[in-house]
């Protein structure tokens, strides 16, 4: 039967939260992802599936400062006074100790900094066609550890599937046609089809 998997996992959200069909998306075959406005119907010629969870931020000071370093050359959020100021997005260039513990951005150093969507945003690569520019998501370039699941792309469909580092995964490794996630390996169908309208 249909979306089964699914409606269990619904089920779930129905005792947690007040509004369940908030964190779900629906689409009808070839049209794009579009929030539900009320409990999914779950009707065989429509897919499901559940928004990805809500970013946490991650927040340093003086006190856990060490585990700052990892993010160093990425992009941070700033501030001296959070409840004032607010935050400054900038490139966290370095831990400066001189003066009590700063966080350097490339144009000023601050008290705190923390994560932000942009600190985990996967990178793009630029495609030109005929003129025109698109920043497309990043394939991956490293095998994936076995029983990863990861998505591959065909000019017209996704495929899910799980990593078992065969010699037919690799070549498509190298095609650049694996991704992690499966609005990344959408985005290149999307692309595919918009260069050959």
């Amino acid at each position: 039967m249909a979306h089964e998997e699914l409606k269990k996992q619904y089920v779930e959200d129905c005792l947690n939260y007040e509004r369940p069909w908030k964190l779900w998306e629906i689409r009808s075959s070839q049209d794009t992802w579009c929030p539900c406005t009320s409990e999914p119907g779950w009707l065989g010629c429509c897919q499901y599936r559940r928004k990805e969870p809500p970013f946490d931020c991650e927040y340093f000071s003086g006190l856990n400062w060490r585990e700052a370093e990892k993010y160093v050359g990425k992009m941070m959020e700033f501030s001296d006074d959070p409840d004032c100021d607010g935050w400054i997005k900038g490139k966290l260039i370095s831990l400066d100790y001189r003066e009590g513990l700063r966080f350097e951005s490339e144009s000023e150093s601050y008290e705190y900094c923390r994560t932000c969507l942009e600190t985990f945003q996967h990178p793009t690569i630029p495609v030109t066609v005929h003129g025109k520019t698109y920043e497309l998501p990043k394939p991956e370039t490293e095998a994936p550890k076995k029983g990863t699941i990861y998505w591959s792309w065909f000019p017209h469909v996704i495929r899910k599937c799980l990593w078992h580092n065969t010699p037919p995964e690799n070549i498509e490794l190298k095609a650049g046609m694996i991704h992690l996630t499966e609005a990344r390996a959408q985005a290149w169908v999307n692309f595919w089809r918009e260069i050959h309208a």
